[in-house]
């Protein structure tokens, strides 16, 4: 993956393939995604993504990559100035709701790696992921020594807060045709930030605090 960190004119060319290209991956997964329709998208032609940032598999990496290693750096930041387990853990979830708010196609992008057992995951999203689930490590054994938190797996804990923002995200489109059918029990909000993420904070808040 080459170095998007230029001047202001090619930064902005670069967003708009990586935005265009989550969108088409998020669509066609890895295997069915064209470079050529991602250029269309874009308004660009194949030359300058390869110039800008390279071939097929290095923009797949970039596309993700570029919201993962951010979402980790917001959470990283945002838990730096917060003092108790309970508001760093809200941190957490407040960030990553506005983030897959801000990339709606990342989460179809990353159901599709966890249904073929991250196929084409790359090693860099990998280090990312592991970096968020080593805050919620230490945010959890924080709540532990000071008597707040119960003893909760972290990765679980990461599996909760991100199945429940991602799958409330995706599922929008179904929640709305399902609504005559499952009556007022269903949210039709598009938006997980906001009072839907105020409700996941409660139910991880209560399932790992100490009773």
């Amino acid at each position: 993956m080459k170095n998007l960190a230029r001047d202001g004119r090619t930064q902005e060319t670069a967003s708009s393939i990586l935005r265009a290209a989550r969108e088409v991956f998020a669509e066609k997964g890895f295997g069915g995604a064209r470079v050529d329709e991602i250029a269309r998208r874009a308004g660009v032609n194949k030359a300058t993504i390869y110039y800008h940032i390279g071939d097929k598999r290095s923009l797949y990496e970039a596309a993700i990559h570029n919201v993962v290693s951010r979402t980790r750096q917001l959470m990283q930041e945002g838990t730096e100035h917060e003092g108790s387990p309970k508001d760093k853990l809200a941190v957490i979830i407040r960030t990553f709701a506005k983030v897959v708010d801000e990339n709606p196609h990342v989460g179809p992008l990353m159901l599709r790696e966890i249904a073929s057992g991250g196929k084409h995951l790359p090693a860099a999203v990998l280090s990312d992921i592991a970096g968020i689930i080593g805050l919620l490590t230490g945010i959890t054994e924080e709540g532990r020594r000071l008597g707040q938190f119960s003893e909760i797996n972290p990765f679980l804990l990461y599996i909760m807060i991100v199945g429940m923002i991602i799958l409330f995200k995706v599922s929008a489109p179904l929640r709305k045709r399902s609504v005559e059918t499952l009556g007022a029990v269903v949210d039709t909000n598009d938006a997980v930030a906001g009072p839907v993420a105020d409700s996941i904070e409660r139910l991880v808040l209560n399932a790992v605090r100490l009773n």
